[in-house]
């Protein structure tokens, strides 16, 4: 949940062309993330950077004892109406140079799909739609019932 604010420490102390950074709906309903990530666009406007997204489409950690469907550490929204709510709703920052894909090859034609319509959808309902997605949370929060993988626990909040 930290990732901007130390982004923006890396772009204080070193020269870089691109940040890569988490952006997502749900992770812009905590005020303390949302701060960190406005001061790291500052920043990248002032130094002239791209700025590429990450987790544009994560819905929460895995539930625990879940068989996981894809290939990704984190659970996916997995239908195209939600998968371009979040595409539309990222790619609206038009600081934004880019959206990473998520990790499994099976999720990749949704979302460049969803890339294709992502300016046809207002944010006000791709926010609406992703309001209506049930335990739509960050996978850098801990949540009971759901598992980190062994190499995030440290930094997860708790």
């Amino acid at each position: 949940m930290r990732a901007p604010a130390v982004h923006l420490e890396a772009l204080r102390r070193f020269r870089f062309d691109t940040v890569l950074t988490p952006y997502n709906y749900r992770l812009t309903r905590y005020p303390e993330y949302l701060h960190d990530f406005e001061a790291l666009v500052e920043e990248v406007r002032a130094q002239d950077v791209g700025l590429m997204l990450i987790k544009a489409v994560a819905r929460n950690l895995w539930r625990a004892g879940e068989e996981r469907r894809f290939a990704t550490w984190y659970e996916p929204l997995d239908d195209q109406s939600t998968i371009d709510a979040a595409m539309a709703f990222a790619l609206r920052r038009r600081e934004a140079t880019g959206v990473c894909t998520a990790g499994d090859v099976r999720l990749l034609p949704m979302q460049i799909e969803a890339e294709g319509r992502s300016t046809t959808i207002p944010i006000e309902e791709a926010a609406a739609t992703l309001e209506r997605v049930p335990e739509l949370e960050p996978p850098f929060v801990r949540l009971e019932g759901r598992v980190a993988p062994e190499w995030l626990e440290p930094l997860l909040d708790r």
